[in-house]
């Protein structure tokens, strides 16, 4: 995984609203954590259970100033990530690192079906 895919991951964690079956929602469905930050509002809108105001929150550019935060924090804590069968998890736990910040676990993508 490139940092500029973990930019866009970490960013949807951020989005108001949208937890992490949302976010493999959006991804199943657009493609990838970038490709839901460059979709057209109505057609993120199309996607069942995606209304006006989730749509919207992904215009938020704040989210990318947390995700670099973020990624600045994992490179000084020399935290890792390792990818497992459907989820992007932290290679340590967070109980190990105790001023974590909003890390959470991250999806990737998935057969819409399978939503």
């Amino acid at each position: 995984m490139t940092d500029q895919e973990l930019r866009y991951l970490l960013a949807l964690t951020f989005l108001p609203h949208i937890g992490s079956i949302t976010a493999r929602k959006l991804i199943a469905y657009t493609g990838s954590g970038e490709a839901v930050f460059f979709e057209k509002k109505s057609n993120l809108m199309k996607i069942p259970g995606i209304g006006n105001i989730l749509a919207e929150n992904t215009r938020s550019r704040e989210v990318f100033d947390k995700a670099d935060s973020e990624m600045d924090f994992m490179r000084k804590k020399n935290i890792k990530i390792k990818l497992l069968k459907r989820l992007v998890v932290y290679a340590k736990t967070i109980k190990n690192v105790p001023e974590i910040s909003n890390a959470e676990a991250i999806t990737t993508p998935v057969n819409p079906n399978e939503l």
